[in-house]
C-alpha cells in the first residue's frame, strides 16, 4: 500500500500548502497596505454630497450652490484677506474654472471668513450694540450717539481668545454738534468704556474731537500713553482709521497716512482682555457720532480653508452670462468625482 504524504514528502511542504500559504501571504500584505492608505483616506468611503445649483439659466450670470448631502466637503474653498479661491470643489464653465466674483457664504460676503470682525452693515451687525447706539438700516452705519449732550454709545465685541496682534480699519464720522466728545476703537478690555479715557482693562485709540483741540490719542488702562496734534475729525465727513498693533508696535493711521507711532514693551502682559469695539460719547458738549465698514484681523494673516457643510449656501457671480452650448460642472477634486453637470442647449 502506498504511503500517503498530504502534508510532507521528502523535499518539505506540499506544492498545495506552498500555494494557500503564499495567497494568505499575499493577502495580509495587502490587507496592511488597505488600512495604511485608509489613513490617508485614499481607500476610504467615497464623500456622499447632493448640491442643489439654482441660477442655471441662459442669460444668468449668478448661481447659487447648496449642500444637500449628509457630509462634509473639507477645505472646499480658500477665503485670502479679501479673495475667494476653489480649493476641493472647483466650478468650471464650458470647460475652464470660474472665477467667483461678488461671493457671499451663508449670506454674509466671504472675506467676513477670515477676519476676526467683518462688518459692512448691509445687515444688523454681529456685535452687541450698548448705551445710546443703534444700528440705521436705511444709511448702512452705527450710530454711536447723537448730538445731545451727556451720551455714550458702543458696538462691543468679545474675541476669545484675543488675538497676539491685529488690524482694524473702519471708518467714523463725527459732527452736526458743539464740538465733544471722541470716538474710539478699543481692545483687550475687561469691561466696556464707556468714555476714552476710563480704566477699562485695555487699550483706546481715540479720536477726540473736544473743541479746537482736536487730537489722535492713545490709552492704555486710564493712562494717556501718546498723542498727536489732528484737525478736521469732527468736520462732518467720512474719514479712514486703521489702527495696527504687530507685536510691541503700535501705529495709527487717519486718511491713510501714519499720524502716531508708539513701541509698548509691556504690550505682552497687557493683551489678556477678551472685549475689542468702537465707543464714542458727548458731554457738555456734543457731536453725532457713526462707523461703518468694520474690519478687524489677526496678523500674520494666514488663508482660511472653509468646509462646505448641509445647508451652507454659496452664492456668486461670473463675468460673462450663460449662453447656448455652455455648461456648468463641479468636481470634488480629491475624489475627481462629478457632483453636478447641466448646459444649456
Amino acid at each position: 500500500m502506498p504511503e500517503l504524504r498530504l502534508l510532507r514528502d521528502k523535499k518539505g511542504v506540499s506544492p498545495m500548502i506552498a500555494e494557500i500559504i503564499l495567497i494568505a501571504i499575499v493577502f495580509l500584505i495587502a490587507s496592511a497596505v488597505i488600512v495604511v492608505l485608509g489613513r490617508t483616506e485614499v481607500s476610504g468611503k467615497s464623500i456622499n454630497v447632493t448640491l442643489g445649483v439654482d441660477g442655471f439659466v441662459h442669460g444668468s450670470n449668478r448661481l447659487t450652490i447648496t449642500s444637500l448631502g449628509k457630509d462634509v466637503i473639507p477645505d472646499a474653498f480658500l477665503v485670502g484677506e479679501e479673495s475667494f479661491e476653489w480649493k476641493n470643489l472647483i466650478v468650471k464653465k464650458t470647460g475652464r474654472e470660474v472665477e467667483p466674483l461678488d461671493a457671499h457664504f451663508n449670506g454674509r460676503p466671504v472675506a467676513a471668513l477670515s477676519h476676526l470682525i467683518y462688518e459692512d452693515m448691509e445687515s444688523p451687525p454681529q456685535g452687541t450694540l450698548k448705551g445710546n447706539a443703534v444700528y440705521d438700516s436705511s444709511n448702512k452705519w452705527v450710530r454711536l450717539t447723537e448730538a445731545q449732550n451727556d451720551l455714550n454709545g458702543e458696538l462691543e465685541y468679545v474675541l476669545s481668545p484675543p488675538p497676539a496682534s491685529f488690524v482694524a480699519e473702519f471708518q467714523f464720522w463725527s459732527g452736526g454738534g458743539t464740538g465733544a466728545d471722541a470716538v474710539w476703537f478699543y481692545a483687550y478690555c475687561t469691561s466696556t468704556p464707556t468714555t476714552e479715557e476710563v480704566a477699562a482693562g485695555g487699550y483706546h485709540f481715540v479720536f477726540d474731537e473736544y473743541n479746537e483741540d482736536n487730537e489722535i490719542q492713545l490709552w492704555y488702562n486710564g493712562i494717556s500713553i501718546e498723542n498727536a496734534s489732528q484737525s478736521n475729525l469732527d468736520d462732518s465727513n467720512w474719514h479712514d482709521a486703521k489702527v495696527v498693533f504687530d507685536g510691541y508696535a503700535i501705529e495709527i493711521y487717519f486718511d491713510n497716512e501714519l499720524k502716531l507711532r508708539y513701541m509698548d514693551f509691556d504690550a505682552p502682559s497687557r493683551k489678556n482682555g477678551t472685549l475689542f469695539g468702537w465707543g464714542a460719547r458727548t458731554g457738555g458738549l456734543n457731536n453725532e457720532h457713526r462707523i461703518r465698514s468694520l474690519k478687524v484681523r489677526s496678523i500674520p494673516f494666514q488663508p482660511v480653508g472653509v468646509d462646505f457643510s448641509p445647508g451652507d449656501i454659496l452664492e456668486f457671480e461670473f463675468k460673462d452670462p450663460l449662453v447656448v452650448g455652455d455648461a456648468i460642472t463641479i468636481h470634488y477634486v480629491p475624489e475627481e468625482k462629478l457632483l453636478y453637470m447641466n448646459d444649456i442647449s
